[in-house]
Protein backbone atom coordinates (compact mmCIF):
# COMPACT_ATOMS: atom_id res chain seq x y z
CA UNK A 1 0.00 0.00 0.00
CA UNK A 2 1.36 3.38 -1.00
CA UNK A 3 1.00 6.44 1.13
CA UNK A 4 -1.89 8.59 -0.16
CA UNK A 5 -1.24 11.72 1.93
CA UNK A 6 1.65 14.08 2.68
CA UNK A 7 1.97 16.80 5.27
CA UNK A 8 3.06 20.13 3.82
CA UNK A 9 5.33 22.62 5.58
CA UNK A 10 3.31 25.21 7.42
CA UNK A 11 3.85 27.35 10.49
CA UNK A 12 0.29 27.38 11.84
CA UNK A 13 -0.66 26.70 15.46
CA UNK A 14 -4.22 25.59 14.69
CA UNK A 15 -4.14 23.66 11.42
CA UNK A 16 -2.05 21.29 9.33
CA UNK A 17 -1.77 21.47 5.54
CA UNK A 18 -1.92 18.26 3.50
CA UNK A 19 -2.04 16.97 -0.03
CA UNK A 20 -3.82 13.67 -0.65
CA UNK A 21 -4.96 11.52 -3.55
CA UNK A 22 -8.65 11.20 -4.44
CA UNK A 23 -10.70 10.36 -7.54
CA UNK A 24 -13.22 12.11 -9.75
CA UNK A 25 -15.88 10.69 -7.40
CA UNK A 26 -14.64 13.07 -4.67
CA UNK A 27 -14.79 10.46 -1.93
CA UNK A 28 -13.31 12.97 0.49
CA UNK A 29 -16.59 14.92 0.56
CA UNK A 30 -18.65 11.95 1.71
CA UNK A 31 -16.06 10.70 4.19
CA UNK A 32 -15.26 14.11 5.70
CA UNK A 33 -18.97 14.63 6.33
CA UNK A 34 -19.24 11.16 7.88
CA UNK A 35 -16.39 11.92 10.28
CA UNK A 36 -17.49 15.50 10.92
CA UNK A 37 -14.24 16.96 9.58
CA UNK A 38 -14.18 20.37 7.95
CA UNK A 39 -11.47 20.64 5.32
CA UNK A 40 -10.39 24.21 4.64
CA UNK A 41 -8.71 25.91 1.70
CA UNK A 42 -9.43 23.05 -0.70
CA UNK A 43 -7.59 23.14 -4.01
CA UNK A 44 -7.86 20.38 -6.58
CA UNK A 45 -5.35 19.52 -9.30
CA UNK A 46 -6.15 17.09 -12.10
CA UNK A 47 -3.99 15.80 -14.92
CA UNK A 48 -5.97 15.74 -18.13
CA UNK A 49 -7.00 12.22 -19.09
CA UNK A 50 -6.92 10.75 -15.57
CA UNK A 51 -9.63 10.17 -12.98
CA UNK A 52 -7.22 10.48 -10.05
CA UNK A 53 -6.51 13.90 -8.58
CA UNK A 54 -4.54 15.69 -5.89
CA UNK A 55 -6.43 17.57 -3.18
CA UNK A 56 -4.66 20.26 -1.15
CA UNK A 57 -6.32 21.30 2.10
CA UNK A 58 -5.92 22.36 5.73
CA UNK A 59 -7.19 20.35 8.69
CA UNK A 60 -7.66 21.57 12.24
CA UNK A 61 -5.16 19.90 14.59
CA UNK A 62 -7.99 18.46 16.70
CA UNK A 63 -9.37 16.68 13.59
CA UNK A 64 -6.03 15.16 12.57
CA UNK A 65 -6.70 11.58 13.88
CA UNK A 66 -10.10 11.48 12.14
CA UNK A 67 -8.54 12.86 8.96
CA UNK A 68 -6.10 9.94 8.79
CA UNK A 69 -8.95 7.45 9.26
CA UNK A 70 -10.78 9.22 6.46
CA UNK A 71 -7.77 8.74 4.16
CA UNK A 72 -7.94 4.96 4.65
CA UNK A 73 -11.62 5.05 3.72
CA UNK A 74 -10.85 7.08 0.58
CA UNK A 75 -8.34 4.46 -0.55
CA UNK A 76 -10.73 1.60 0.17
CA UNK A 77 -13.57 3.36 -1.66
CA UNK A 78 -11.37 4.04 -4.67
CA UNK A 79 -10.27 0.41 -4.92
CA UNK A 80 -13.81 -0.91 -4.43
CA UNK A 81 -15.07 1.36 -7.22
CA UNK A 82 -12.51 0.00 -9.67
CA UNK A 83 -9.75 2.61 -9.56
CA UNK A 84 -7.04 0.00 -9.97
CA UNK A 85 -4.42 2.69 -10.71
CA UNK A 86 -5.01 4.43 -7.36
CA UNK A 87 -2.06 2.76 -5.58
CA UNK A 88 0.16 3.28 -8.63
CA UNK A 89 -0.68 6.99 -8.60
CA UNK A 90 0.08 7.15 -4.86
CA UNK A 91 3.39 5.41 -5.55
CA UNK A 92 4.22 7.98 -8.23
CA UNK A 93 3.43 10.79 -5.80
CA UNK A 94 5.55 9.07 -3.14
CA UNK A 95 8.52 8.84 -5.52
CA UNK A 96 8.22 12.54 -6.38
CA UNK A 97 8.09 13.51 -2.70
CA UNK A 98 11.04 11.25 -1.86
CA UNK A 99 13.14 12.95 -4.55
CA UNK A 100 12.34 16.46 -3.27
Amino acid sequence: MSKNCYKLDDKSLHKIKYVFVDTKEHFYIRHSQRYGIRLRGIREFVKKGTDVRLIFCSVLIKDNPLFHRMLKDIRNSALLCGYNDYDAFCGLLQSIVDIA
